[in-house]
């Protein structure tokens, strides 16, 4: 039988329902696997960067920024239940309850293509709001 994550070979005793394969280290059981090949670094940053243009929600990180149609706000909470806003941007949401972010916010139409920059992390971060 072959691993089903790296094709070595591997070999079950007598009453083995398990192993471990001795080339690549994961479990393999006598259910049958799809064989596939392990990916390669391209594809999975090719995965990363799927990953983030198909997530609902945008996640700015330190650092990073984010350019997209502003389409509104809703009220919500946070992680915590403390209250936050709920903003729109091409149909994903991006939630904060920095209250600087929303003052910025409070004189852009809906419509306006925007890019939204951040620069720290916690109670330390600078929300940079420019329209396109």
């Amino acid at each position: 039988m072959n691993c089903w994550y790296c094709l070595a070979e591997i070999s079950f005793a007598e009453g083995e329902n398990e192993k471990h394969c001795q080339s690549c280290g994961i479990l393999n059981d006598r259910n049958p696997y799809p064989q596939t090949e392990p990916q390669s670094k391209e594809e999975e940053m090719d995965l990363k960067n799927w990953s983030k243009e198909n997530a609902k929600f945008i996640k700015i990180k330190d650092g990073e920024s984010y350019e997209g149609k502003y389409l509104g706000c809703k009220q919500g909470v946070n992680m915590n239940g403390e209250p936050a806003v709920i903003y729109n941007f091409d149909g994903k949401e991006f939630k904060s309850s920095s209250t600087i972010l929303a003052d910025k916010f409070a004189s852009i139409p809906e419509g306006t293509q925007v890019k939204v920059s951040r620069n720290g992390e916690g109670l330390q971060t600078k929300w940079i709001v420019e329209t396109l």
